[in-house]
């Protein structure tokens, strides 16, 4: 069963791991780096860009870096606003002086309508229940001729770890969807995909504490109702080794989508 936590206990999880993100969350690193990619090689550095859901700012960084490596340097005629639902990101992602950084809820976005060019999206969505209500909230705010660069874990991301919360009576903290109904759900909200791309990783530990402990100092590991003891945790991660020990180590699978996709129409329920 699904039981997402709380939008509070989620920005209390990622606000206390605010500083071990960038060292910590490998994967969502690399899904980064190729989003970087794909946005630097198809859009201009121009207008008005929304990092919904910026955390501590690394697709900045990395826009930063790739730029810097081209003897480039990011600035007019491009401003770049970050917004996280969690405050302790921000400051650090305000250090590094992208441009205005807010605290604000992506499912219902404290901006004006029209107001950018470009709205990114990355490791978000697993933390919501409406997935709907997020696509149609980012074409509110972006321009007509605007366009969505996203990234997103899919059905079969965690599946390990999940596997093992319910066969351990306890419920799962995230909501995956599959492709095709992300995809669509753009779709229904007035985006059509330009481009868009699969990713499979397996990341592979020494031991279940070890896939827990990384995921913990990201911030990942927020969760509701039971929590679980030492020795509760214990057994957990003893039936994680004992189901899903592999050869290379224990493995934690993550899939995700990612692409551009730009506002076609107003989407079927505009309002």
């Amino acid at each position: 069963m699904i039981e997402l936590p709380s939008k509070h206990a989620i920005s209390k999880a990622f606000g206390r791991k605010a500083s071990k993100y960038n060292t910590h969350a490998l994967i969502q690193t690399v899904l980064l780096e190729t989003l970087c990619a794909k946005i630097l090689r198809h859009i201009p550095l121009k207008g008005k860009w929304l990092d919904a859901g910026c955390g501590t700012g690394l697709l900045w960084e990395k826009f930063r870096s790739i730029k810097a490596g081209c003897g480039e340097q990011i600035g007019d005629p491009l401003r770049y606003f970050g917004m996280d639902i969690s405050a302790e990101p921000l400051l650090l992602m305000s250090v590094k002086k992208p441009g205005p950084v807010f605290q604000g809820d992506i499912e219902i976005l404290p901006v004006k309508r029209n107001a950018f060019d470009l709205a990114v999206i990355a490791s978000v969505l697993q933390w919501s229940m409406n997935t709907s209500s997020i696509f149609y909230s980012l074409r509110k705010v972006l321009k007509p001729d605007g366009l969505l660069a996203y990234s997103i874990f899919i059905e079969g991301s965690f599946r390990e770890l999940h596997e093992t919360r319910i066969e351990a009576g306890l419920t799962v903290p995230v909501h995956l969807e599959n492709a095709r109904t992300y995809i669509q759900c753009m779709n229904d909200a007035g985006f059509k995909i330009s481009k868009n791309d699969s990713y499979e990783f397996v990341d592979y530990k020494k031991s279940a504490s070890e896939v827990l402990y990384n995921i913990a100092s990201f911030g990942g590991t927020a969760t509701a109702g039971k929590l679980m003891n030492r020795t509760e945790l214990r057994k957990f991660c003893d039936l994680y080794e004992s189901k899903h020990r592999t050869s290379k180590g224990i493995p934690l699978t993550y899939k995700a989508i990612q692409g551009i996709a730009y506002c076609s129409g107003p989407g079927k329920h505009n309002d």
